[in-house]
Formats: structure tokens, C-alpha cells, sequence
């Protein structure tokens, strides 16, 4: 489970000065992340679109977070557990610091949204694993 992207910063430099005063070009920005079968990575609000109208007409659950959130970092290795005993939904994890017009929406991180048919239907404010769990169960089939 490679999380490293989680941690890549909110503004990368458009160029990097070496030792020996040569200029390099940073790496472009990858594409969406799969962190596993029912886990992606999402760094753009294009991808959450994209993601969200994929996982139609089931139900998506988006961690929200940034880089710097320590309670995001705490909390994704209980996140990752619940998208395998809960493996009928889909989940990505959403990096909102590079997501201009989702971070509009989000007012603590982490959150965790639960989405039916593209619409969110519910959420998960804070670092509540076993309040995440009762809703995913909730919202099971």
C-alpha cells in the first residue's frame, strides 16, 4: 500500500536548481492513484467528477483530506480496512489543498463523503472510525 502521494506537497516548484546550478524540470502530476481494487487516489475535482459518475449507480465513499492533515494520516489505515470489509462500495481518497472548487464544500479534514448515484447522501465529520463503520453499514446493500 503505497500512500506517498498523500504527502507530496500543495505546490510543486516549476523547477528545481541542482548543486551545480543546472535546471531540471519536475515530473508531471500522476494520474489517479489506485491504492487498491476499490481505492483511488484523487488529486482534481475532474477526477472526483469522473470518479463519482464511474461508481453510478452504486454507492462512493471520498475520504477528503490534504497532505498536512494529521488526523487524515491517522485515520487512513482504519479507512483502507473498512474499503475491505465493506468491498461492494467504492472509495478514493481526495487531496482538497489541489481541488478548487471541491474545498469550498469541506470545512474540516478529514470528511468522509457518502455518495449514491453522484449525490452525496451522507457524511462523516472528524476522526470517528467506528461512527464511519456504523454509516458504511448502514448504507450497505
Amino acid at each position: 500500500m503505497d500512500a506517498g502521494w498523500l504527502s507530496q506537497g500543495f505546490q510543486p516548484p516549476t523547477q528545481t536548481i541542482t548543486m551545480d546550478d543546472s535546471v531540471t524540470k519536475p515530473s508531471p502530476k500522476p494520474l489517479p492513484t489506485q491504492l487498491s481494487p476499490t481505492m483511488r487516489g484523487l488529486r482534481t475535482d475532474e477526477q472526483l467528477a469522473e470518479f463519482l459518475s464511474s461508481s453510478k449507480p452504486g454507492t462512493a465513499v471520498v475520504e477528503f483530506g490534504t497532505s498536512w492533515c494529521h488526523k487524515c494520516h491517522e485515520m487512513f489505515p482504519q479507512f483502507y480496512k473498512l474499503s475491505k470489509q465493506y468491498d461492494q462500495h467504492a472509495y478514493a481518497v481526495a487531496q482538497v489543498e489541489t481541488m478548487k472548487a471541491t474545498v469550498s464544500s469541506i470545512k474540516y479534514t478529514p470528511t468522509f463523503g457518502i455518495f449514491r448515484n453522484g449525490k452525496r447522501v451522507d457524511e462523516v465529520v472528524g476522526k470517528e472510525p467506528q461512527k464511519l463503520a456504523d454509516r458504511l453499514w448502514l448504507h450497505s446493500e
